[in-house]
């Protein structure tokens, strides 16, 4: 079984929680110097990063279903498990790169509120 069709999704969601932490550092920038015109250009680019973060999740969703349709409430850490050994180290790296880019992302937000 491949899980090569995983990895492509995860690794957009990644790059895009990443430029989404990016722009949340900014905003908090730009409240510390009160730039409403700022904030508002990140603000729209945020719904964007957001708008496409759950297409993606949406289709990983999808492609657990089709892959595992027996299966319910197939998670990536099993996908991991049952991956053979380069593609296991592939979803490890981007299971803990997605884990710690949304721990800073959700600490950041806390911060912007």
């Amino acid at each position: 079984m491949t899980f090569s069709g995983l990895i492509s999704i995860l690794e957009a969601q990644a790059k895009l929680h990443e430029s989404l932490y990016k722009l949340a550092q900014r905003k908090t920038e730009a409240l510390k110097k009160n730039d409403m015109d700022a904030l508002s250009m990140l603000m729209n680019e945020e719904q964007k990063h957001i708008f496409a973060i759950r297409q993606f999740e949406e289709r990983r969703v999808r492609w657990m279903e089709k892959t595992f349709p027996n299966a319910q409430n197939m998670t990536i850490t099993r996908c991991i498990e049952l991956a053979d050994k380069t593609e296991r180290e592939k979803l490890t790296k981007l299971y803990e790169r997605l884990t710690e880019t949304i721990a800073q992302l959700k600490q950041a937000n806390e911060l912007n509120k």
